[in-house]
């Protein structure tokens, strides 16, 4: 640690600082009780400085107490003393560069959170201000990581300055952690300016007052606020308050030689959840044990929880209590209330089955060295033991203790698979939770056995089946755990680089090092990646493996690789992936994207994603609610088939910052290509599989007898196989854990608060019942008869708790929620093949509980004790009968519920009745569908009362040359006709023209109408003649009719289209109007002229005037010499209001010249017009001439005349003449020179302006840019008089900066000249002339 020279704190060796130091926590719940939990802590911090950038932190005289000195009584805690020993037992060293902790060395027995506890002290020392007299804002990390912090200073207080320290703790990065059984890997809030969505709502202020350079008081107080449950600051709340203050300062001596550091860590906080062992709770969980045991025979709503606070009882005990309390198990439950009976014998196997339930949801080293103990002694069944390892892969916080008891799992049994990959997923989370775990005996231990255990299979020279699958387990071993020696490693690159070892193992070799270093095997699968000599699977598994960390060299390589590739499914495989990669939202790979681009992708390669590897991704990301997901899939080919070899999908979801795999899965394929062709080839049996299949489908029922069926049934599973002719009953019992995280928020205190979920559920489902059948073979009908009595019961209880943890003592508020569910239902069902479906069932019970918050079903007819679902179906020749049934029989209510439906083929009725106690319902139909006749009617009786009547129907009947079809519709309601509709469509055909006749009639109770008119049609035209007449009620009868009409008269090479369409209506006169168009085209000619006058209701002078006239006329044409015009008009005319607008337009295109005239006429001798003039001819000189006119009445004429000929290379000479609408003129003439170079930007203008209304003037200016000189000079020269801007900027050396800037005005100069060196010295020169 180098010393630095101190700017803000004296802090320095031979003084020893002495503070009085006080931790007081409090939660609460905020607004709604005055009830809280407090912890609070006191005692003396000693800093020792023996430099002035290196100091050691000393605490004494520490005490734990339950209520805090503000509080009535202060009383010591009962581990007081166990906690006072742990944090002094060691001194914490440490660096202080001028304010700045940057890095610890404690002890390597330092337990963690005693190091937490001693960096929320050190981050109360913690102090990033550049200077004490100035304020001071920017990103700090401490104890509670990465945050935005202000210091503002207030003033002084005698000798001490207060400052003032503020955190925005909800934009905090790398502070909060989630352990659960699902692990995620931290991506961060890639907005850093927006709020995280955290489920606390954080706020941290601290009080310094510095005396004389060094702390004399800090004075800190946090608050978190639970937001799920809260409303602003009410709800569930934890308050931190630190306090430290300067005792004394004691004159020490200089220790000559610093303490050696064994163990180096940084001031942020440690999330490692520490592991707790209390041999008092042995005691509890016997007594739990028993409770549980009791609540065996009769399950209840409080089961669940039993089952939750035993699990948490068990969390806490050791390995020898957790071993007498299994070994003990049988003698658990009280025998004075059973006896030696049978009875007794089936609780204690009962109480053994609870602790073997229990056993895979505690996750400590005790359970799993008692798994361990038990699986080795194989007393448990191997579906148990299956379950409980795999459970040990999803431990969450594993120590080396449940590493270590894991690890003498594997090594002291033969080999499993199951085993080898749950404790290698098990060290991989350990890893991810402890650093330098490669250090630890325990992982050594497994790394080792997985090693010496592969190299000892891969010496076989022939592999059987089971060793090859042992290899590839080890070596997916080896890769979730991330650690191989280099003996191993060396040995998998010979693997790798072998050609006659299978390409699986091959791959799999590769893929062992997906979680080692990418730096020390990037090298290796760069160059079989580049070989193109390599299989071509090989290649794109070490693809993959170097882009898991690229790197801008490393893109660079790919790139090129790609343009050089010749292997296309390698080339193809990578070009979807970088393709994907340019695209993805995914957070986790924005780097990625930072060092590609679209150059990178060049595209040479077949994209057949049937004969070609690909990468297929989508992602979607919300950035505002730090919310998305993605998918990722690699379907990889081999040069040597056509079937796809492996496929692998992955499935991710982002949330609050933490990336979640839900699930990945991995398949290959090899050898299918003979069964491929022997299916789907020119000589397979495709053709026949359709028969197959459905001769297949159709033996399943083609069971000669009763018996058959029975021996089917008795493959099926256990619940189908007890529930036969003879009763008996099945019972299951279950507890679970569904919910099991915490969620961990360090405060400044250095003591983590967590938020812990717990969610147990407890199941019990008795069935007892009979099954009889018959009548399943071909000729027999079907018979079926089920009695069942189900009782599930089903407890379920969640628990969520907010507490801050001092290890030895800890404050808390709980939250509960239980569910519980307690039901009996009998049930009978008959089937009598189609004819008869009957299920009555009954509930026995007079109360059937659905939740435990007083939510349950209660009866409210004792009487109706049966419930009756009956389905019937009748068939006769022509009749169907199908009726469906509801009733209680025997109830006092009567509630018989009834639906009948027949259906009579010969006359086509059907009749639906409904019957209840209310009332009946009679739904009555007749339908008809022939090729003449469509008829569909429709009644409904209620009570015997018609209200509602409706029929349609539509008859064909033929006539010369077609068909006429007479539509006939009515609706009645309540007896009153609603609506009618009739008449008759007459459909024509003859000699190329149909024609379609329409007379139809509309009546409802307010309107009478009628649609009358034709529609012929033939191959060239298309014509419709339509007249509607109606009348409202009280009302003038009235008129619309619609002539419409379009012919296509083309002949020879002339396409000739006209149309016309012609509106009347008597009601609404000005909406009548005539229309006509017509279009031609030939050649490159085309015309198109639309005329529309609307109101054209009489030829009187007075009603013309009214009438609206609307002309347009579109004109093109293009010439065999190129040149193109083009040509639009039009007009509106409206006599009555003096409405005369015209419009034109026209554009012209020949050879380099362009013509634009555009001209708007609003009234007589009152027309704007524009001409526009482009030319710009191809040729070695640039010559641009542009000319604009524009005219508008009562002003002078807008003209702009711009000629920029270049007369040498890059010198060009500047004509432009204007003039504007208020008639002032301007000329320019001057000059354009670029002498720009590869390496600097010059361009020079000279321009020289002449007007009447001005004296002339003479500008110049020049811009010169090269990388190290800026410069910018403008002169002007009016009327005699100099002015200038001249702006000069230079880079002299790497640290020495000069800048010039002159201004001149007439006579006076302005000068300011710059001077900034920025070497091992600073200096800034600066000189300013102001001339008076």
């Amino acid at each position: 640690m180098s010393i630095l020279d101190n700017v803000k704190f004296k802090y320095g060796p031979g003084i020893q600082q002495n503070y009085k130091y006080i931790v007081d926590i409090r939660t609460l719940f905020n607004g709604t009780s005055k009830n809280e939990s407090t912890v609070y802590v006191e005692g003396t911090v000693n800093l020792r400085f023996l430099t002035r950038c290196d100091a050691v932190l000393t605490l004494s005289d520490i005490t734990l107490n339950e209520k805090s000195l503000s509080g009535l009584k202060n009383s010591a805690h009962p581990n007081s003393q166990q906690f006072a020993d742990a944090v002094t037992e060691n001194s914490l060293r440490f660096s202080f560069k001028d304010g700045l902790i940057a890095e610890l060395c404690p002890s390597v027995d330092e337990p963690v959170w005693v190091l937490n506890f001693k960096r929320g002290i050190l981050s109360l020392l913690h102090n990033s201000m550049k200077r004490f007299d100035l304020d001071h804002s920017g990103e700090e990390e401490d104890v509670q990581g990465k945050c935005f912090t202000e210091y503002k200073v207030l003033g002084a207080n005698g000798t001490g300055l207060l400052v003032s320290k503020y955190k925005n703790l909800n934009l905090c990065q790398r502070r909060s952690k989630l352990h659960s059984i699902l692990q995620t890997t931290t991506t961060g809030n890639f907005n850093r300016n927006k709020k995280n969505d955290n489920i606390l709502k954080s706020s941290s202020h601290c009080h310094l007052v510095i005396d004389h350079n060094i702390y004399n008081e800090i004075s800190c107080e946090e608050t978190h606020v639970f937001q799920p449950f809260s409303n602003q600051n009410s709800g569930v709340t934890t308050v931190v308050q630190q306090k430290l203050s300067l005792i004394s300062e004691d004159m020490i001596e200089v220790m000559a030689e610093e303490p050696e550091v064994s163990r180096r860590a940084i001031l942020g906080f440690d999330n490692v959840l520490p592991s707790k062992v209390t041999h008092g709770e042995l005691k509890s969980s016997r007594d739990l044990l028993k409770k549980l045991c009791r609540s065996q025979d009769v399950y209840h709503d409080g089961l669940s929880e039993l089952f939750s606070k035993f699990i948490q009882s068990l969390r806490l005990i050791s390995y020898p209590a957790m071993s007498a309390l299994y070994g003990h198990s049988k003698t658990t439950c009280p025998m004075a209330r059973y006896g030696f009976s049978m009875i007794f014998l089936v609780l204690a196997i009962t109480v053994l089955k609870i602790l073997l339930d229990v056993m895979p949801f505690i996750n400590t080293a005790a359970s799993v060295s008692i798994m361990r103990d038990i699986i080795l002694k194989e007393t448990v069944p191997e579906n148990i033991a299956s379950e409980w390892l795999f459970s040990i892969a999803f431990i969450a916080s594993p120590d080396r203790d449940v590493v270590t008891a894991a690890a003498s799992l594997l090594q002291e049994n033969k080999f499993s698979q199951t085993i080898t990959l749950s404790v290698a997923s098990l060290v991989h989370t350990f890893c991810m939770v402890q650093d330098n775990c490669n250090n630890s005996e325990a992982v050594i231990s497994v790394v080792n056995y997985l090693e010496s255990r592969l190299l000892e299979a891969l010496q076989i020279g022939n592999l059987d089946r089971e060793k090859y699958d042992e290899i590839m387990v080890l070596l997916k071993a080896l890769s979730n755990i991330g650690i191989i020696s280099d003996n191993l490693q060396n040995e998998l690159f010979k693997i790798i680089r072998d050609n006659n070892i299978d390409t699986a193992l091959r791959i799999a070799a590769v893929e062992t090092f997906r979680r080692f270093s990418c730096e020390n095997t990037r090298n290796y699968f760069v160059e079989i990646f580049r070989n193109q000599e390599v299989d071509a699977e090989v290649r794109i598994a070490s693809y993959i493996q170097i882009m898991r960390c690229p790197n801008y060299l490393l893109i660079r390589t790919i790139r090129h690789s790609l343009l050089h590739e010749e292997v296309n499914q390698v080339g193809s495989f990578i070009w979807t992936h970088l393709n994907n990669l340019l695209k993805t939202s995914v957070p986790t790979k924005v780097e990625i994207q930072s060092l590609l681009s679209e150059k990178d992708l060049v595209k040479k390669f077949s994209s057949d994603i049937r004969k070609y590897s690909h990468n297929f991704e989508g992602s979607l990301y919300f950035d505002d609610y730090n919310l998305g997901s993605s998918y990722d899939s690699n379907v990889i080919f081999s040069t040597s088939s056509y079937v796809p070899r492996s496929v692998m999908f992955n499935f991710t979801v982002d949330m609050f910052g933490e990336s979640l795999n839900i699930f990945e899965i991995n398949s290959r394929l090899e050898g299918f290509e003979h069964y491929l062709e022997s299916l789907f080839g020119p000589k397979g049996s495709s053709n026949i599989m359709p028969n197959s299949i459905i001769k297949s489908i159709r033996q399943t029922r083609d069971i000669q007898s009763d018996e058959a069926l029975k021996n089917e049934m008795d493959q099926l599973p256990n619940f189908f196989k007890n529930v036969t002719k003879d009763p008996k009953e099945i019972s299951y019992k279950k507890s679970h854990v569904l919910l099991d995280c915490n969620y961990i928020v360090p405060t400044t205190a250095g003591v983590p608060i967590l938020l812990t979920a717990l969610g147990t559920s407890s199941v019990n489902v008795k069935l007892f019942g009979s099954l009889k059948t018959g009548g399943f073979s071909k000729n027999r009908e079907l018979e079926l008869d089920l009695t069942a009595d189900i009782q599930p019961t089903v407890s379920l209880d969640i628990s969520g708790e907010m507490s801050v943890d001092a290890f030895y003592a800890s404050t808390g508020a709980k939250i509960k929620a239980n569910i519980y569910t307690d039901t009996a239902i009998k049930t009978i069902v008959k089937v009598r093949d189609k004819k008869l479906v009957s299920i009555k069932f009954s509930l026995p019970r007079q109360k059937n509980e659905i939740f435990s918050v007083r939510w349950y079903i209660n009866k409210s007819d004792p009487t109706a004790n049966v419930y009756l679902f009956e389905y019937k179906r009748t068939q006769r020749k022509d009749l169907s009968v199908i009726s469906l049934t509801f009733d209680t029989p025997g109830s006092e209510v009567k509630r018989v519920l009834n639906a009948n439906l027949t259906v009579d083929k010969q006359s086509h009725n059907l009749t639906m009745l409904l019957q209840s106690p209310e009332g009946e319902m009679l739904a009555r139909g007749k339908y008809k569908n022939t090729y003449d006749e469509k008829f569909i009617q429709i009644a409904l009786d209620v009570n015997r009362k018609k209200h509602f009547d409706a029929s349609f129907s539509l008859t064909k009947h033929d006539i010369k040359n077609g068909y006429t079809y007479r539509p006939i519709a009515y609706l009645v309601v309540n007896g009153e006709r609603v609506m009618k509709l009739e008449g008759s469509i007459d459909s024509m055909s003859k000699r190329g023209i149909s024609q379609y006749t329409v007379d139809l009639k509309f009546e409802t109770k307010r309107l009478n109408s009628k649609l009358f008119g034709y529609i012929s049609k033939s191959e060239s035209s298309l014509e419709v003649n339509m007249y509607q007449d109606y009348k409202f009620q009280n009302a003038k009868e009235q008129r619309i009719v619609l002539k419409f009409g379009v012919a296509n008269r083309s002949r020879n090479n002339m396409v000739i289209v006209v149309g016309f369409c012609n509106l009347t209506c008597t009601a609404y006169p000005y909406l009548n109007f005539v229309s006509n168009a017509t279009f031609q085209r030939s050649g490159g000619h085309m015309d198109l002229a639309i005329k529309l006058n609307q109101s054209p209701t009489s030829q009187s002078s007075n009603l013309e005037k009214e009438n609206l006239e609307f002309d347009l006329l579109f004109s093109y044409k293009a010439f065999t010499d190129n040149k193109r015009t083009l040509r639009l008009v039009a007009a509106l005319n409206k006599e009555s209001s003096d409405i005369h607008l015209k419009g034109e337009f026209t554009y012209e295109h020949f050879l380099y010249d362009i013509n634009i005239a555009a001209l708007v006429k609003y009234g007589d001798n009152k027309d704007v017009s524009v001409t526009m003039f482009w030319s710009h001819p191809r040729s070695t000189m640039e010559q641009i001439k542009t000319h604009i006119n524009v005219t508008i009445p009562s002003f002078t004429p807008m003209i702009f005349n711009l000629d920029i000929e270049e007369k040498h290379p890059k010198y060009y000479q500047i004509d432009l003449k204007a003039t504007w609408f208020s008639g002032h003129s301007i000329t320019a003439l001057g000059f354009y020179q670029d002498k720009s170079v590869a390496s600097s930007l010059n361009h020079h203008i000279k321009l020289s302006l002449n007007s009447p209304s001005f004296q002339n003037i003479n500008a110049d200016l020049q811009f010169y840019r090269d990388n190290n000189v800026l410069k910018l000079d403008l002169k002007a020269l009016h009327d005699n008089d100099d002015y200038q801007i001249f702006f000069h900027y230079q880079t002299v050396t790497l640290e020495e900066t000069r800048m010039l800037i002159n201004i001149k005005y007439k006579e006076k100069l302005y000068k300011f000249l710059n001077t900034i060196y920025d070497g091992p010295y600073k200096r800034i020169h600066a000189e300013l002339h102001i001339d008076q």
